[in-house]
């Protein structure tokens, strides 16, 4: 009789537990059959209906997709360009006869509390009006991007070392509702006059009329269109450091009401269906 093999790493690499039989995937564990053994938190994108399946892997296309390991950001972009596609920063890859290969996106993580990329670059992050912001150096010039959270990633914190809100320190800890780039919780190491006069200068204004009972919000207007709005609900009597959570990406209640409460519909119909199942 063969012996077994001793190789614990499985399907993309993931860990797999030798008494129970499944893959370790960072947010859920994952079935040979081809199944996670819980639903993804968010129910997918209706532009890609297979995502709309919570229990499948890599939209139903383990072929063509994979999700190998915990990482956290992906970088916004606009256009088509040897560096940007669907939206997403990235480069091509070249093929052996010199023609262009897959698009690769670049994605941000935090390692040994830096934030890097796959390619070895750093990054130092803030947080404003209009989003999670990621910004790195190469020869002398600094780009910035938006980020937007890569789902079911394991959690990433960083602390904001410039800019209206510096000393504060995020958590990136869920992922994001429908149509938000990120969520999270924070702290800010001052007073709450002096929390209120930081998110003023990162484009936040105090807003009545919110769901977050027990909090005091503010939103800013977000993009042109009234979209990429950023969110903070602050604790109200969390003294110093002032504590709360946040959010970024959604469309502003002000500029698109139609278009933030269907996004707040979808939020409630994940959130009783997810009680559905686990109750």
């Amino acid at each position: 009789m063969g012996q077994g093999s001793s190789n614990t790493k499985q399907f993309t690499g993931h860990e797999r537990d030798p008494e129970s039989g499944l893959d370790y995937m960072l947010a859920r564990y994952y079935v040979s059959t081809g199944r996670f053994m819980s639903p993804d938190p968010l129910a997918g994108h209706l532009e890609f209906p297979q995502t709309l399946n919570r229990y499948i892997y890599a939209g139903n296309n383990p072929l063509k997709y994979v999700d190998p390991d915990g990482l956290d950001f992906y970088l916004k972009c606009s256009g088509e360009s040897a560096t940007c596609h669907k939206g997403r920063v990235g480069s091509y890859k070249t093929k052996k006869d010199g023609s262009q290969g897959r698009f690769k996106k670049t994605v941000v993580k935090e390692k040994d509390g830096t934030l890097v990329d796959q390619n070895g670059n750093q990054y130092s992050g803030s947080v404003d009006g209009s989003g999670v912001h990621l910004a790195t150096q190469a020869g002398g010039v600094t780009s910035s991007y938006i980020g937007v959270w890569k789902r079911n990633s394991a959690p990433v914190n960083f602390t904001e070392s410039s800019g209206p809100l510096a000393g504060a320190t995020y958590h990136f800890l869920h992922n994001p509702h429908f149509g938000q780039d990120a969520r999270g919780t924070f702290e800010y190491p001052g007073s709450r006059e002096k929390a209120d006069e930081a998110l003023a200068k990162a484009g936040l204004f105090p807003t009545e009329g919110g769901a977050h009972i027990g909090k005091d919000e503010f939103r800013s207007s977000g993009g042109p269109e009234g979209d990429n709005e950023t969110h903070f609900s602050l604790e109200r009597d969390s003294g110093s450091p002032v504590t709360g959570d946040f959010h970024t990406g959604e469309y502003s209640p002000d500029a698109h009401p139609w278009k933030h409460g269907f996004q707040a519909a979808i939020d409630f119909v994940q959130w009783a269906a997810e009680k559905l199942v686990n109750p």
